[in-house]
């Protein structure tokens, strides 16, 4: 799912010339917002069932498709929004300059911004926090980035 979804995404939306850089991000930005929170809001509709002090859950086999569907489905979306999240962001950042040594400091940012959190979460849920406490920041998370790229996409220029 994560390749189709970047594939498409990146040539068909992105990488589309016959649009302006700055169509091309709304665009994209719109179809990210759109894919996050969809994933997201079903993912709250399947964690509202799961916790911490509930330990006989029911294991899902995916062959008992009436009941697996739904999680599998969520798991896909999840892969898309990563698929669609990363290539988008990384199109912001490569709009922004084309000097080379920019684009390296833009990207190593990112990417330390995205290790840090990395290395946080494993933490976060050693210490006992709420599934779906995580679930809300995360999402929080990913929603707070939108504007920003937003303030980022419409000063772009062809």
């Amino acid at each position: 799912m994560q390749m189709v979804a970047a594939y498409v995404f990146g040539n068909y939306v992105m990488d589309k010339e016959s649009l302006s850089r700055q169509l091309r991000g709304k665009l994209g930005l719109g179809i990210a917002i759109f894919v996050t929170f969809l994933a997201w809001i079903l993912g709250v509709i399947l964690q509202k069932d799961y916790d911490r002090d509930n330990k006989h859950y029911d294991h899902i086999d995916f062959t008992d498709s009436s009941r697996a569907a739904f999680p599998m489905i969520v798991f896909l979306l999840y892969g898309l929004v990563d698929a669609i999240y990363q290539n988008y962001v990384y199109w912001v950042i490569g709009a922004m300059s084309n000097d080379p040594l920019e684009l390296a400091r833009f990207v190593g940012l990112y990417k330390a911004f995205q290790s840090a959190g990395g290395a946080i979460s494993w933490k976060v849920d050693v210490w006992g926090v709420d599934y779906m406490t995580q679930l809300i920041v995360d999402w929080a998370l990913m929603a707070v980035s939108f504007p920003f790229m937003y303030l980022v996409i419409r000063k772009l220029s062809n």
